[in-house]
């Protein structure tokens, strides 16, 4: 689940999104995005990217699983948003690499 299982989407494992890759392709898009999903996110993180800005964070070398319930924090999508990079430009300030 946290590898990468389709030729045409480094960042997308088995119903999880993986941070640290090269590319990454948004659902229902055919276009390539060079660089990091999230990239203040370590790379090692995977996340399950829900509606509405519900988020599930993995990062096994901190030991730390963050979750986010509740409304949307902006514009509503099932992937990746300007949320995720704000939000760890804020937990990097907090946690130690």
């Amino acid at each position: 689940m946290i590898n990468t299982l389709q030729n045409d989407n480094n960042a997308h494992g088995y119903l999880w999104w993986l941070n640290g890759k090269d590319s990454f392709r948004l659902p229902a898009t055919k276009v390539t995005f060079y660089g990091e999903l999230i990239p203040n996110a370590p790379n090692d993180m995977f996340s399950g990217l829900g509606k509405d800005d519900q988020k599930l964070y993995v990062v096994s070398s901190h030991n730390l699983v963050i979750l986010r319930m509740g409304y949307s924090a902006g514009t509503s999508q099932c992937d990746p948003s300007s949320f995720d990079n704000e939000l760890w430009e804020k937990i990097n300030k907090v946690i130690a690499y």
